[in-house]
């Protein structure tokens, strides 16, 4: 993703490339780093990922998980914006308990999720049926 990158790009990337892939590919595991320094807020990740959006792509993999009957597992990395890395971090443990993703605001796609799927189908386009 370039930098600027909002929730609306990440949204579209993955409901469009990253759930498929997960779908083709079956996994027994779903790990994730899980880095928050593409939060809006933090001085070095130049991304403008806000907290919901953070909850709503660990309601995806939550889902995606449950769909293929496997563990979900998040390793925490990254953030240096400590209030956002720390809202952030406690909305997605929400999440992983179960509850609903954190309802606010988030940003409005920007055209770099297009272009990150462009560069992602020319280079994988032909592993992934549907990319």
């Amino acid at each position: 993703m370039e930098g600027g990158a909002t929730d609306g790009d990440y949204q579209q990337v993955v409901d469009t490339a990253v759930l498929p892939m997960l779908q083709q590919f079956r996994p027994a595991l779903i790990l994730v780093s899980a880095g928050f320094d593409a939060h809006e807020d933090d001085p070095l990740g130049q991304m403008r990922l806000t907290t919901s959006g953070y909850a709503w792509m660990a309601g995806r993999l939550v889902a995606a998980a449950r769909h293929a009957g496997c563990p979900l597992a998040l390793v925490t990395e990254g953030g240096y914006a400590l209030g956002a890395l720390s809202a952030s971090l406690d909305a997605v443990c929400g999440v992983l308990e179960g509850g609903a993703p954190v309802e606010g605001a988030m940003r409005s796609p920007t055209g770099r999720g297009d272009r990150a799927l462009a560069a992602l189908r020319m280079v994988q386009g032909a592993r992934w049926a549907g990319l």
